[in-house]
Formats: structure tokens, sequence, C-alpha cells
């Protein structure tokens, strides 16, 4: 599972407007803890035939949430994970003790502990949705991206797949005067960490917009 971090990065920020929670199946949402502050989703069964299917280490499992509160991840399933925890039937979760215990607890409400979260999920086979006061544990370069995110009130983004996975984000600032900070700030994180590959960023009111098709290698190493 180290590589999923990483994979759910690929968004770099993002926020979009409230959707419906039935996208997630309530059983896995309800599977998500109260000290979530990013959720994401993998649709397994909308991935089968792309390139990125084969890089997945769920592959056996049809829908996947990922859950992290800023420290740790806890990833849940619809089907088999390899070394994970039944805390319901056919619902196998792996992680952090703390985290996989709060999921089996939160699932016998019947009701997610981050429903401002899973109200974002996206029409697309892998969807990421996170509060802008998330600080994701990364180093180095990638350390940039919190200082994008803490600009945000929430981040979301929407990725499609094929040979390439072409990514639509989203970020809703608290200012105009933010916004643009955040814009002038992605693009010239994106020209470091993406120098070989268009993204295009643009904002309007409080409002930053970001796209870019990229190679699954990139995505997924």
């Amino acid at each position: 599972m180290r590589g999923l971090p990483a994979f759910l990065l690929l968004s770099l920020f993002a926020c979009a407007p409230a959707r419906r929670p039935t996208l997630v199946d309530p059983e896995l949402a309800a599977c998500v803890p109260a000290a979530a502050t990013a959720v994401a989703g993998v649709d397994v069964s909308r991935l089968r035939g792309t390139a990125l299917y084969e890089k997945l280490p769920f592959q056996d499992a049809r829908y996947v949430l990922a859950a992290s509160d800023g420290k740790e991840w806890l990833v849940v399933a619809r089907g088999p994970l390899a070394g994970g925890t039944a805390i319901a039937p056919g619902i196998h979760a792996v992680g952090s003790d703390l985290l996989v215990k709060a999921a089996a607890a939160q699932h016998r409400t019947g009701t997610t502990g981050a429903p401002d979260l899973l109200a974002r999920a996206a029409d697309a086979p892998v969807w990421l949705a996170a509060r802008g006061s998330i600080s994701l544990p990364v180093t180095g370069n990638l350390s940039n991206i919190n200082r994008l995110l803490h600009q945000t009130e929430y981040l979301t983004v929407a990725a499609h797949v094929s040979d390439r996975v072409d990514v639509d984000a989203v970020g809703i600032c608290r200012t105009p005067e933010i916004a643009k900070h955040l814009e002038e700030n992605v693009r010239a994180l994106a020209s470091l960490l993406l120098p070989k590959y268009p993204v295009e960023v643009r904002s309007e009111g409080s409002t930053v917009r970001a796209t870019a098709s990229l190679p699954v290698s990139i995505v997924a190493p």
C-alpha cells in the first residue's frame, strides 16, 4: 500500500461543489471515521482494462475508499484486501490499528464520520476530497503541496483513466486574492514537479481550476 499516498497526490490541490453522497457505497462510506481529513475513492471495476488497473495493489476488490487523518492511512474495500481485517460482511480494512478500529466502530453507527468529504465524491473512477487544513506526510519538493492545500477550504479531484490519466481539479479559496496567489503557486509547483507535461491553471473569483493529462507511469510508478 506504500504507493497509494503518492497515487492520491496526483491532485496537487482541488475543490469542487458538493455532490450526492450516494455516489459512494453507503456501507463503505460508513467506515470513514470522524478523524478523517481526506478521503479518496477508487472504483476498481471501472478501471479494469486500463493501464492503471495493472498497477493497483487491490485488483480483487470492487470499490476502495482510502482515508487519512493527515498522519496515518486507512483503506477499506468492498471485497478482499491483502492483509486486511474483516470489519463487516464483505468489507475489509487495512491501515493503522487506530484507524481500523475507528472504521469498525464508525460502521456500527451506520453513518459516516466525515459527511462533508463524502458529499464531495466525484462520479469518476478515481476521486479525492480533503479539507484544506490537512497536512500530508510528505517531504522535499512535495512538502510544498501542504502550503498550497492550506490556501483552500476544501480539496477535491476527479480523474478519468484510459491510456492516460485526465485530471480536472478545482480549488475554492476564501477570497479572490488568495485564489490568485494559489494560481501562481500551483503553476510554479507544476512546472517543478511536472516539467514535461502541460498543466493548465486558471482562476476566476475565489475558484482555481487546474487540468492535466498525465501518463499512467507518472501517476502510479
